[in-house]
């Protein structure tokens, strides 16, 4: 099974591309890329999972439970 995906059209929350675990075929790691504009926000709970933010281009602010 190929794990290449091509983004698709930007969601309305900003989302180009997710990647679930049980789409990929795998375990435990999933993947979320997100597009915001200026000031945009955005707020996910991933209860029982960890997160990494790769922040690509210009700033942000994370607050965390």
């Amino acid at each position: 099974m190929s794990v290449l995906r091509i983004p698709s059209q930007t969601g309305s929350d900003g989302c180009v591309l997710d990647v679930t675990p049980q789409r990929a075929g795998w375990t435990y790691v999933g993947f979320e890329a997100y597009r915001l504009a200026d000031g945009s926000r955005i707020a996910r709970r991933l209860e029982g999972r960890e997160a990494c933010i790769v922040v690509l281009g210009g700033t942000c602010a994370l607050r965390c439970d």
